[in-house]
C-alpha cells in the first residue's frame, strides 16, 4: 500500500459532503431551468410588444396618408388646393405609400411570424383580425397607387372633368372604408388585456 495507516472505510463526513453536492447540482439544475422558462417568457412578452407596436406603426402611417389626401382630394364644398400644392402633397403620399406602407404592413407580419418562434400565438379572434388588417393594408396599397394616378390626371387636365373627379371620390370612399376598418381593429385591440390577445 502507497498509503500506510490510511483508513480505506466510508466515513460520514464523506457521505455528507456527496450529498450537500449532489443537492448543491440539482438546485443549480432546477435554478438553471427556471431561468430558462423566465428568460423565454420574458422575450415572449417582449416579442408580443413588438407585434402590437408594430401595428401601431401601421396605423401612424395610415393617419399621415389618410392626413394628405384630405387636402389633395376633391370633394364637395372643400376649397380646391393649387396644381402645385396638389404636386407637392402627392409626392409625399408616394412616399409614404411605397415603401413606408409596404415597410409598415411587412414589420407586422414578420413579428406575427417570430410570435410563433417564441411560443405565443394570437386567440382566434386576434387572429381573423390579423388577417383582416394585413388584407385592408395591401388594399390601402392598391387603391391609394389608383387614386395617385387619377389625381394626377385630374389636375394635369385645364378642364376639371365630372368624370375623373368622381372616379377619385369613388376611389377615397374605397380608400375611407379601409382606412376606418383597419383604424378601428388597431383601436379595439389596445383596449384589451395581454391575455385577451395572446396565448402564450
Amino acid at each position: 500500500m502507497i498509503f500506510m495507516g490510511m483508513d480505506n472505510s466510508v466515513k460520514w463526513t464523506d457521505i455528507g459532503i456527496f450529498l450537500v453536492s449532489l443537492a448543491s447540482f440539482f438546485l443549480a439544475c432546477v435554478g438553471a431551468t427556471q431561468w430558462l422558462r423566465l428568460k423565454k417568457k420574458e422575450d415572449a412578452y417582449y416579442v408580443s410588444k413588438k407585434y402590437l407596436d408594430a401595428l401601431d406603426g401601421l396605423a401612424e402611417i395610415l393617419n399621415k396618408i389618410n392626413y394628405e389626401y384630405f387636402y389633395l382630394c376633391p370633394d364637395v364644398g372643400r376649397l380646391r388646393e393649387s396644381d402645385e400644392k396638389v404636386l407637392e402633397g402627392l409626392a409625399k403620399v408616394d412616399g409614404l405609400v411605397g415603401p413606408v406602407l409596404y415597410d409598415g404592413i411587412w414589420q407586422v407580419v414578420n413579428v406575427r411570424h417570430q410570435l410563433s418562434f417564441w411560443g405565443v400565438s394570437l386567440r382566434d379572434k386576434y387572429i381573423q383580425k390579423y388577417e383582416s388588417i394585413i388584407n385592408d393594408a395591401n388594399s390601402i396599397l392598391t387603391i391609394s397607387n389608383i387614386m395617385n394616378t387619377q389625381l394626377r390626371d385630374f389636375h394635369s387636365d385645364e378642364v376639371r372633368c365630372i368624370d375623373k373627379m368622381s372616379r377619385v371620390i369613388t376611389s377615397k370612399k374605397m380608400f375611407d372604408e379601409k382606412y376606418v376598418a383597419v383604424m378601428n381593429m388597431v383601436t379595439y385591440q389596445k383596449n384589451d388585456k395581454f391575455e385577451d390577445i395572446f396565448k402564450l
